[in-house]
């Protein structure tokens, strides 16, 4: 019985260990996650007014362009 309990566990210690590479992906996703906060005021809408909308997706469209 205690050989089955620590075969178990064994396999959840196993199943939930981080993975050698969690550490880079972790930041490369902060870093994402940082550029898209940065950016975030570029599809705020402030108007339903579909002219409104119209004209704020075409600034940032042009927005779009002009990084790449």
């Amino acid at each position: 019985m205690i050989q089955e309990d620590y075969k178990i566990a064994q396999q959840n210690f196993l199943k939930w260990q981080r993975p050698v590479d969690f550490d880079p992906k972790l930041r490369r996703t902060q870093q994402q996650l940082h550029e898209i906060d940065e950016k975030i005021y570029l599809i705020e809408i402030y108007s339903e007014d579909p002219e409104h909308v119209q004209i704020r997706l075409e600034q940032c469209a042009v927005s779009m362009l002009d990084h790449q």
